[in-house]
């Protein structure tokens, strides 16, 4: 079954019609999304109406784990929109049209595509100025496509290497949404990641470098909100710990258009840090890479744990810096996450290995899910990258069969 972005079209005024949001107030926006209850069982999402939004945003070059180019940028996300498969919008799953460009008016487009964004989670969080936020996160997955102005530079950092082969550039990362349950107000706060050849054109991705590479050395990532931000890929803190709060939950496709399901929640989860690194080039001082094994099991016997580093397609976190403002998204620190992992799916019986992406957010406003429980400052966040059908699709625009979530102390 093909799920390419020509089918990822979705019908607006059907997903406003089907959530009822036309005339919701502020306040009611803020409320559970509706995916708990018995795991492995059929559930529907609750989620409000997310709006078009335009933010500043950074676009930064790594060079050898270390910053080169960082400049500031605009973003403008569109609605996003469920597509429409099966009769209906399929459950959790968007597409947010995202155009990256100079700033100013008209401002010259720089990077332009179509994000695919899975829905993960939500949660309540008061920021410095006493106001209640609900928050979203979802996890992204797009090709962008340069426009000319960005094909027609020599600066490898301006430019990836891989344009020249494939005429786009496969990224990951997340966007989290917050809205002022009080006054109204829309924010957000996310990252885009393209990686270094070892990771975004192994031999195992869908992508591969020749022997040449396309850039080996360096890697792209655009952050925002953008003011605030500072860089740091060699030591802000990285996640690690135990924690019982968290969850896995899966999509299955062959039911759509409602494919989410409950939520399996964790019975006790590990991130163990290791070796920090700059893999492309050792001789550096900067530990952007830190190898990482990952593992959880759950209350319905599913579990998770990472290939034990280091090792090719490892699980890794990747150092990015931490806004430092009082505004939204608050003291929060930025890392990557990706890598190989087994997935024991025990509520149909199917044992997987699956490339995670995701993200991790460490510390930023105090937060508690909507039942009142205080949760862990660190966010963690990944999703596996599938066709629809369930074969792995690595380091090119994918869906996800399963989703991690976890927060610890």
């Amino acid at each position: 079954m093909s799920f390419g972005f020509k089918h990822w079209v979705g019908i607006a005024s059907l997903v406003l019609a089907a959530w009822g949001v036309a005339a919701t107030p502020a306040s009611a926006q803020c409320g559970p999304d509706g995916l708990s209850g018995p795991c492995c069982t059929p559930a529907g999402a609750t989620l409000p109406a997310f709006p078009a939004l335009t933010t500043d945003v950074r676009f930064i070059c790594f060079e050898s784990c270390q910053r080169r180019l960082d400049r500031p940028l605009c973003l403008v996300l569109g609605a996003p929109t469920a597509p429409v498969r099966g009769g209906g919008p399929v459950c959790g799953l968007y597409t947010i049209r995202a155009t990256v460009k100079t700033c100013g008016t008209p401002g010259q487009v720089l990077w332009s595509g179509t994000l695919r964004a899975q829905y993960v989670r939500n949660w309540l969080e008061i920021d410095t100025f006493g106001n209640q936020l609900g928050s979203w996160r979802f996890l992204l997955n797009a090709d962008l496509v340069p426009s000319a102005l960005v094909t027609a530079q020599t600066n490898p950092c301006v430019k990836p290497g891989c344009v020249s082969t494939f005429g786009r550039v496969y990224f990951s990362g997340y966007i989290d949404y917050a809205f002022d349950c009080i006054n109204g107000r829309w924010l957000t706060s996310g990252a885009l990641n393209h990686d270094k050849d070892f990771i975004a054109h192994a031999s195992f991705t869908g992508r591969p470098a020749g022997a040449a590479g396309f850039h080996p050395t360096v890697s792209f990532d655009f952050v925002w909100p953008s003011a605030n931000f500072v860089i740091n890929p060699a030591t802000i803190p990285f996640s690690q710990g135990t924690s019982n709060q968290g969850s896995i939950r899966r999509n299955d496709f062959p039911s759509l258009p409602a494919i989410c399901r409950n939520r399996d929640p964790l019975a006790g989860a590990t991130v163990v840090p290791g070796n920090q690194s700059c893999p492309c080039n050792p001789a550096v001082a900067s530990a952007q890479y830190i190898d990482t094994l990952i593992r959880g099991n759950t209350v319905c016997n599913s579990s998770y744990i990472s290939q034990p580093p280091p090792t090719v397609g490892g699980f890794t976190q990747k150092r990015i810096g931490n806004w430092v403002a009082p505004q939204y998204p608050g003291d929060r620190f930025l890392l990557i996450d990706q890598g190989f992992a087994t997935q024991v799916d025990a509520c149909i019986g199917i044992t997987s290995t699956e490339w995670f992406e995701g993200v991790e957010t460490l510390h930023g406003f105090p937060a508690t899910d909507y039942a009142g429980n205080v949760l862990g400052r660190q966010f963690e966040d990944w999703e596996s990258s599938n066709g629809v059908g369930g074969a792995l699709l690595i380091g090119v625009p994918h869906v996800s069969w399963y989703m991690i979530e976890l927060n610890m102390p």
